[in-house]
């Protein structure tokens, strides 16, 4: 990987493999790098406009869905779309989704987003349904 870094989220999405954000020496990243397994090599894209660690990727309707995080960004719900390799801010989380080395995971099912053993306990509803 081209940005060595820790805490980052990672996505699978038409057979390349996105790793976003985390942290590095010099602090949090918004990088955005995508490994293609086919040819070897790595890409880098557009990066996160928010930087930070600890977040959740998904994908869901041909867009991947960077949510929570630390620090104080950890509301944000932030769309990435591979196609036009650009960014946008979904609906926020009405408190925190913060997800450490202990804890959460999230998955997508029937259309929704969901996470699991969150800290602390909250639900987010942007487009598409992000439950918890």
């Amino acid at each position: 990987m081209p940005t060595p870094r820790i805490a980052f989220a990672i996505a699978v999405y038409q057979n390349k493999i996105y790793c976003i954000g985390g942290k590095t020496d010099n602090g949090l990243t918004g990088v955005n790098e995508v490994y293609d397994s086919e040819t070897d090599t790595w890409e880098t894209k557009a990066s996160m406009p928010t930087p930070r660690d600890w977040l959740k990727a998904n994908v869901l309707n041909g867009r991947i869905y960077l949510a929570g995080g630390y620090p104080k960004s950890s509301t944000l719900n932030e769309g990435y779309d591979a196609e036009t390799d650009s960014w946008s801010t979904k609906t926020p989380a009405p408190t925190p989704l913060i997800f450490g080395f202990n804890s959460a995971a999230s998955t997508v099912f029937n259309n929704s987003i969901y996470f699991l053993g969150s800290f602390p306990r909250s639900t987010l509803q942007p487009e598409p349904n992000i439950r918890r």
